[in-house]
C-alpha cells in the first residue's frame, strides 16, 4: 500500500491528477481517501484555469485580430484614418491590456 501512496504522490507532483487518483483506486485508507479528494479538486482547478484561459485566448484574439485588419487597411488607404476608427483601435488594444491583467489574476496559483 505505501508503495501505492508514494507511486500516487510522484504522480500527482507531475500535475498528472487522474493518475494519481487511479492508482489509488481500491485502497482502504484514510490517507488514500484523503489524497484522491486532494487531487480530484487539484484536476477540477487545472480544468476550470484551461478553460479560462481558452476563453481568454479567444477574445484576445478576436480583438487583435481586428485592430490588425483596420490598422491594414489605414496603411494600405482602403480606409480613412478617422479619428472614431483610431479611438476604436485605441480602446481595442487598452481591453486587451485589460483582458491580460485579469487573466494574470485569475490563473495565479
Amino acid at each position: 500500500m505505501q508503495d501505492r501512496l508514494l507511486h500516487a504522490l510522484d504522480l500527482g507532483l507531475r500535475g498528472d491528477w487522474s493518475g494519481a487518483a487511479r492508482s489509488l483506486d481500491g485502497l482502504d485508507d484514510p490517507v488514500a481517501s484523503r489524497l484522491a479528494a486532494f487531487f480530484a479538486q487539484q484536476q477540477l482547478r487545472q480544468a476550470e484555469r484551461a478553460e479560462v484561459q481558452a476563453v481568454a485566448r479567444h477574445e484576445l484574439g478576436n480583438a487583435i485580430a481586428i485592430a490588425q485588419a483596420n490598422l491594414e487597411a489605414l496603411v494600405d488607404g482602403v480606409l480613412p484614418a478617422t479619428h472614431e476608427r483610431l479611438t476604436a483601435i485605441r480602446d481595442a488594444m487598452a481591453a486587451c491590456g485589460v483582458m491580460l491583467e485579469d487573466l494574470k489574476k485569475q490563473t495565479r496559483p
